[in-house]
């Protein structure tokens, strides 16, 4: 989007008792329209492993008493804890993949330890991420 951002969910974390109106409207990126606030994960993979998946969800329970709708972008190849505990933590849920078979087998290997970790399998809905109908695999 063009826009640089200076404060991240490993910051915001740390900030949680501190985190109110003013905060986040005086931290975090506002894209436009202006309603769109963006809070990017870490600056480094340093900062990213002083945090666990406890504190970030915590962080997105604070978020969503603010927000009528907030959407994580989870990078689960490389967060595979954090990303399963975010993906059934959710409301809704989407499992986004590319189309090639790096990505689909990426997927499926994160559904296989979704479903040894969980009792459950949860619902979910699968994206098809820009997706282009004259190269394989197809939708």
């Amino acid at each position: 989007m063009g826009l640089r951002a200076t404060y991240f969910i490993t910051d915001a974390v740390h900030d949680l008792p501190r985190l109110d109106d003013t905060m986040i409207e005086g931290a975090i990126l506002r894209a436009p329209p202006d309603n769109l606030f963006i809070l990017p994960l870490a600056t480094t993979e340093r900062g990213l492993n002083s945090i666990g998946p406890e504190e970030v969800l915590k962080l997105l329970a604070v978020l969503r008493s603010y927000f009528s709708l907030v959407l994580v972008d989870i990078a689960w190849p490389w967060r595979t804890q954090l990303a399963e505990r975010m993906f059934v933590a959710a409301e809704n849920r989407f499992l986004c993949v590319a189309q090639s078979v790096t990505s689909v087998h990426a997927a499926s290997t994160f559904l296989k330890q979704l479903r040894e970790t969980n009792s459950t399998e949860p619902t979910f809905r699968l994206l098809v991420t820009r997706h282009d109908p004259e190269i394989m695999p197809s939708a």
